[in-house]
């Protein structure tokens, strides 16, 4: 079974300093694109980072799939890198959520993460960050490797 070739790391930084440029306004929203994992079927895939304004929600991450396999039950699943911004080692998943494509394979969840979910022990360091939808525990679907630093 063919398998993707790994793409370099990107850096994004997900705290309040975070340069305009790599957020669009008014929200904050960064888009990361979802990358279908062997032979899966995907006509396109994407996670939307939204930092929203206020103090309620640290950050929400859309997870969207189109062209996915059909009406089937995936878990979309954040994993946290910790202290290693090249997703080298053993991931912490810090959040998931189901969700079901229809019949014609699209489908989309969203996960909203609180800052009180945030531990103070990783705010102030930089960590690596992988988005997945996965199937019966074997992932179909990722984003590449992000570096970010929570503050």
């Amino acid at each position: 079974m063919p398998t993707e070739a790994p793409r370099p790391s990107a850096r994004v930084p997900l705290d309040d300093a975070a340069p305009a440029s790599q957020w669009s306004a008014p929200h904050r929203v960064l888009e990361l694109p979802l990358y279908a994992v062997a032979e899966w079927p995907l006509r396109a895939g994407r996670v939307q980072a939204t930092r929203p304004p206020g103090a309620k929600v640290f950050v929400r991450l859309r997870y969207v799939v189109e062209g996915a396999r059909p009406l089937t039950d995936f878990t979309a699943r954040l994993l946290v890198h910790l202290f290693d911004p090249t997703c080298t080692n053993t991931p912490l998943v810090f959040s998931s959520a189901p969700l079901r494509t229809d019949g014609m394979g699209d489908g989309a969840t969203t996960v909203s993460i609180r800052p009180e979910e945030v531990p103070a022990s990783v705010r102030g360091a930089e960590h690596g960050f992988r988005l997945e939808v996965a199937h019966e525990g074997k992932v179909a679907y990722r984003t590449d490797c992000t570096a970010a630093r929570i503050d």
